[in-house]
């Protein structure tokens, strides 16, 4: 349907951070780390009218130290519509 529109993505990722450790009631040790990893991307957005649509997203970031998956609501707008106009064409 011409309505819904699809996209996927697949790329790399890089994260940096910090793994905090508690080895007793007041002492930690942070480690920080930095991590290569792949990203995931898929998103559907429901055309509504000629320049509004609305979507979900679902996306993961994967590594050997942190992983995230979400969910992300869509609301587009776009900025390429005019409006209709009343053009007579003859006139050019």
């Amino acid at each position: 349907d011409k309505d819904y529109h699809f996209a996927a993505f697949v790329g790399l990722s890089y994260s940096e951070g910090a793994q905090i450790n508690q080895i007793d009631s007041i002492r930690y040790t942070t480690k920080p780390y930095g991590q290569a990893g792949i990203y995931i991307q898929g998103e559907v957005v429901k055309k509504i009218t000629y320049d509004i649509g609305a979507g979900v997203s679902l996306f993961g970031d994967f590594n050997k130290e942190q992983s995230i998956v979400g969910l992300r609501f869509i609301l587009y707008f776009s900025g390429t519509y005019n409006g209709k106009k009343n053009k007579n064409y003859e006139d050019y």
